[in-house]
Parts: structure tokens; sequence; C-alpha cells
């Protein structure tokens, strides 16, 4: 390492630098006690931010309408976070091609990678309501706004795109770079994990609110696991973010369009009912994945060492 190079670059050539967007399939070497202690400090700042935010609903001081109305503003704290940390420790690589945001002329591959996610996950949501309609778990129920309403879904899908680039900036942006010698199952079940977790403080504001059962929170978190590993898929097939906040602000529109419009309501149903149907949601996640993994390229791994 030269005297005028970053510490945060890597120590051999098997793991990718900030200008590579091609991210290891297979594990090529560890994480350094640096990078360790950079997330650290992320994951701290960012959950005490969230609890400050979440503390005044869960206490009964403020409506969970308020809650709502900061998550779009907590969804650029994990991204702002991980600048400040970036600024704050003189690191040389460009944050901008460490999170995968500049193409890279690669436009070609976002497209094709989107449309395909696209219809990856619109098939996840009508096969899931399909087999819950032929399993009894559910009933069809078209809603009487479902039709009027498909015209504003790529409107949707746009605005909400500006709230999901807060998020995946940083979760499969740059910390999926810094997590690539990990590989793509043990980054992506990381990243997927603290996701989730993430989103806990933020579910417990409306459980407490009465918006939302506990068994709800519990599904919801088994969802954005398994979906992580879909949106970490994209990230790898296109080298770029671009497809992942395009995918989450899928999960936030296209699924809850088709989930709120065809079918009867899960929510209120009986435990067992309940549980089954997001049994039966989790196998479906799981077969989009298998399909999305199988696509990946998948190299030989080399031994290294990311900071």
């Amino acid at each position: 390492m030269s005297p005028t190079e970053s510490p945060d670059r890597e120590r051999s050539t098997g793991s990718p630098t900030a200008s590579d967007s091609a991210l290891p399939y297979q594990q090529t070497g560890t994480i350094s006690r640096e990078t360790k202690q950079f997330l650290g400090w992320f994951a701290v700042i960012l959950l005490a931010l969230t609890a400050i935010a979440v503390v005044p609903t869960v206490v009964g001081l403020v409506d969970s309408a308020i809650l709502g109305m900061l998550t779009p503003v907590l969804s650029w704290a994990p991204t702002l976070i991980l600048v400040g940390l970036h600024r704050r420790h003189n690191r040389g690589d460009s944050f901008l091609e460490t999170a995968a945001i500049k193409p890279n002329g690669a436009g070609g591959r976002i497209v094709a990678v989107s449309l395909s996610l696209f219809v990856g996950l619109s098939g996840l949501a009508i096969l899931t309501e399909a087999l819950a309609v032929v399993f009894g778990l559910k009933s069809i129920s078209i809603s009487p706004d479902a039709w009027s309403l498909l015209p504003l879904v790529p409107i949707l899908i746009g605005f909400t795109m500006l709230t999901t680039a807060g998020e995946e900036f940083a979760w499969r942006g740059f910390i999926q770079t810094k997590l690539a010698p990990l590989g793509f199952w043990r980054a992506s079940a990381a990243i997927g994990a603290f996701w989730s977790l993430w989103h806990i403080p933020l579910a417990i504001g409306y459980v407490m609110s009465g918006e939302m059962l506990v068994r709800e929170l519990l599904s919801t978190s088994g969802n954005l696991f398994l979906a992580a590993f879909v949106l970490s898929g994209v990230r790898y097939l296109s080298g770029s973010v671009w497809p992942a906040v395009f995918g989450h602000a899928l999960l936030n529109t296209v699924l809850v369009y088709v989930y709120s419009n065809f079918t009867t309501t899960i929510g209120a149903t009986a435990g067992v009912t309940f549980w089954t149907y997001t049994a039966l949601s989790w196998l479906v996640w799981l077969g989009l994945i298998a399909v999305v993994v199988q696509l990946l390229p998948k190299g030989e791994p080399t031994t290294s060492t990311f900071t």
C-alpha cells in the first residue's frame, strides 16, 4: 500500500475495488477490523436515531401518524450516516462508486435486470395470492378501486424510489461492496438481518398504537429478510444499485397493490390461517431467490482481506 493510497482499498486482487462493479459470488476473504468498526458505528448511530424517532410514539406522546410522516426522512438516514462517516474518516475511495450509484456504462444491463425484476416480483405477488385462493386461505375479492388505481402504480413507483434510494444506496450499495469478500450468501444474509432488525423499532411503534399485530411484525421481518437476497442478487447481476432501488420501490407499491386489491385480507384471520399463508408466501420467496441465484455468475474464490 502506497503512502497516498486509502486504507479502504483491498489488500489483494481477490476483492472488488470501488471502481469494480463485479462482486464475487463465493467468499474471497475476510473483513478488516477497520471496516468492522466503521460499520459498527454506522449501526449504533442508525439504531439510536431510529429509537429517538420511535420512542415518542411507543410511550404515547405522539400519534402514529407522525411516525408515518417521519418514515420517508428515516429512509435516508442509512445513506446520510454512511456519507458522514465516510467523510469523517477521510477515505480515499469515492462513495458514489463504492455504492455503485454511477452506472459505469452498464445502462442496458441495468434496464434489463430491472425489467426482469419487475416481472419476477409481480409474478411473486400474483402466484402467492393465487395459491392462497387455491388452498382456501383467501378468496377472490376485487376492490372497486382496483382498476382505477392501476394507472397510478407507475407514478407511485417513481415517487417511492425517491425514498428507497436512501436505503438502497446504503444497504445494497455501499455496505454490499464492503461485505463482498464474504460472498453472496453471507454478505446478503448479514445485510438482510440488520435491514430487518432496523425496521423492528418502527413496527413496534405501530404495534403500540394498535395499527399492527405482533404476528404481522414477525411475518414482515421474515419477508424483509428474504427480500434482501433478491435485492442483493440484482445488485450482483447488474453491477449497479439502481435495480435494487427499483425493486425496493416495487415491494412498497406493486406488491401492496396486488395484495390489497384482488383478494381478501389475511391480517384479522385465525392464527393457523395467518401462519399458513405466511409460510406459503415464504416458500414463493424462496423460489424467486433460487431463480435469482441460478442466474448469478459464479467464479472461483481467491483469498483476500477487504478493509
